[in-house]
């Protein structure tokens, strides 16, 4: 099975039936960021200048959001400031709202081998997933909105940090 997730700017639906725990784990998987403008065709090459605005959605919105871009070295600016990556890791937003435009400018450093994602920083599902008495990850799904999944964010907070402490005290 395979899963793509994409952040766009515009309705695109597409329904398919995967297991709830599947989704969840994809959620915290890095979304490619597509819609550039000045690339041309292809993956940018050494010393491209490319420019690209999206919006946070919803769902992802309360949530702290980290730029990868190992696969894309380049000198990136969001909203006119320098972005210092570390290991081609960057937090682009923390607790980021439901809508805010995030303008990411950037000049390609070396050839690109993939484009940039975002991802939620931070535990991901399969660290709350495995604590003890957490609930069935249709419960999970059922809390992602597109209000913000504040209630997703509480179990993940509390589940994941019950699972970090037996696996530093044992079972």
């Amino acid at each position: 099975m395979a899963i793509e997730l994409e952040w766009r700017d515009h309705d695109e639906k597409m329904v398919r039936r995967v297991a709830a725990d599947a989704v969840l784990r994809a959620l915290h998987e890095p979304i490619r960021l597509r819609g550039w403008s000045g690339a041309g065709a292809g993956l940018p090459q050494t010393a491209a200048t490319l420019s690209g605005r999206w919006r946070v959605p919803g769902w992802l919105s309360g949530f702290s959001l980290e730029l990868r871009a190992d696969e894309s070295p380049g000198t990136y600016s969001v909203g006119g400031q320098i972005l210092e990556l570390a290991d081609g890791r960057a937090v682009l937003c923390t607790e980021c709202e439901k809508g805010l435009e995030i303008r990411i400018d950037v000049t390609a450093t070396a050839d690109w081998s993939g484009l940039p994602g975002v991802r939620i920083a931070g535990p991901s599902y399969s660290d709350g997933a495995a604590a003890q008495g957490a609930p069935p990850p249709e419960d999970w799904l059922r809390t992602i909105t597109d209000d913000g999944s504040e209630s997703y964010r509480d179990l993940l907070a509390r589940y994941a940090a019950e699972s970090a402490d037996v696996g530093q005290d044992g079972p």
